[in-house]
């Protein structure tokens, strides 16, 4: 019987094709030598379709493969035992069939014997109502059916391939989804990123790589994420501090702000949220969603009607939004700072808010219109 030593690095090969699909071949062939075989596949059938897909073939004429896919599999003995075969049992060709039956079988007189594969040893990994999972190894007729010490190395290593297998196919769907989410964020046209604490880009959809390059409100540099406009990377870079920093508490810290825009007359509405970690995160990720202010717009459009807001007061909230002072709305509106504080003061009363920060924040989510209305 072969030690369970010389087996470890062959499990350590299956293990590796849970990460890695394209090591399967390695694996399968290391197997297949340690049985005495010449060959060895690991495929799937489809029992809807009845079609079968190879995963890996090695020693395998890898001309002989689209055939098998295409008809063979429905010929093969094996394959047909194995729809019904108790799971992770090693069955052996002689044992399904006898040798004289195969040799006239037209699968072996028109397939296998083009790769001098005669006796054939397997064992279902997986089954369920739509597919199979079957792993085999395979050799010719003048190496004899394999031995009751190959059937139980292709059992003892049997745990290792159904785990990896199962593996492998659960990263395939996370990976199919993570793709489908990207492509679908993509089709968002509203920008949308994702950085880290630092700000450093990590993701961003084609609407955001246009808003990046165009530079209209944030920029790309150096990697990371930064507002075009110089006196408000301060509170992006705080902001984001204060979320990194923040990710693990149960009070959320502010996440919404608005920056200016050099190529539009509105603001751009950041809205940032925290994303779940996982348990070997290396820090927090961040996705900020961008309105391009279209939406701050309507909320102040609504709050002043709602609120009766003058339009001078609306006209000041707009302005405190897009991160201005109180002195920069005095010099381009041309209102004295005590008139602006006046208006200020009454925003205060009809919003209820007590801060300037806390009047912002109201006007970006409009957060009490919707609880009154609702």
């Amino acid at each position: 019987m072969v030690q369970e030593s010389a087996l470890g690095p062959i499990i350590e090969r299956i293990q590796g094709a849970a990460r890695d699909p394209g090591q399967w071949s390695h694996a399968v062939a290391a197997i297949a030598e340690v049985c005495r075989g010449q060959s060895g596949v690991l495929y799937q059938h489809d029992r809807a379709r009845r079609t079968s897909t190879l995963i890996a073939a090695p020693g395998i004429d890898p001309g002989l493969i689209p055939a098998y896919e295409q008809y063979y599999h429905a010929l093969d003995p094996w394959n047909r035992f194995a729809l019904c075969a108790p799971l992770r049992e090693v069955q052996r060709t002689n044992e399904i069939m006898p040798d004289a039956e195969f040799l006239r079988s037209e699968f072996y007189q028109d397939h296998s014997r083009r790769a001098d594969i005669f006796y054939s040893m397997g064992i279902v990994v997986d089954r369920t109502a739509d597919e199979m999972t079957i792993f085999g190894v395979q050799c010719g007729h003048r190496r004899g059916p394999f031995t009751d010490e190959a059937a139980a190395i292709v059992k003892h290593l049997m745990p290792h391939l159904r785990q990896a297998f199962l593996t492998q196919r659960a990263m395939r769907a996370v990976t199919q989804m993570c793709a489908t989410l990207t492509e679908t964020l993509h089709l968002v046209p509203s920008p949308v990123l994702v950085v880290d604490g630092a700000g450093r880009l990590e993701f961003a959809n084609h609407s955001a790589e246009a808003l990046l390059r165009s530079g209209d409100g944030l920029r790309l540099s150096r990697g990371a994420v930064t507002p075009a406009n110089r006196e408000q990377v301060k509170l992006f870079v705080d902001t984001l501090a204060e979320l990194a920093n923040g990710s693990g508490s149960t009070r959320p810290p502010a996440h919404d702000i608005a920056v200016q825009r050099p190529a539009g007359d509105r603001p751009l509405l950041l809205r940032f949220a925290v994303l779940p970690q996982g348990e070997h995160g290396d820090g927090p990720r961040i996705a900020i969603f961008v309105d391009l202010a279209s939406g701050v717009a309507r909320n102040i459009d609504r709050l002043e009607q709602t609120l009766g807001l003058t339009k001078a007061e609306a006209r000041l909230l707009e302005g405190l939004v897009a991160g201005e002072s109180l002195a920069a709305l005095s010099e381009w509106h041309r209102v004295s700072v005590n008139t602006l504080r006046v208006h200020l003061s009454r925003l205060f009363q009809k919003t209820g808010t007590h801060r300037q920060a806390e009047l912002v924040r109201f006007a970006l989510t409009a957060g009490g219109i919707e609880r009154d209305g609702g």
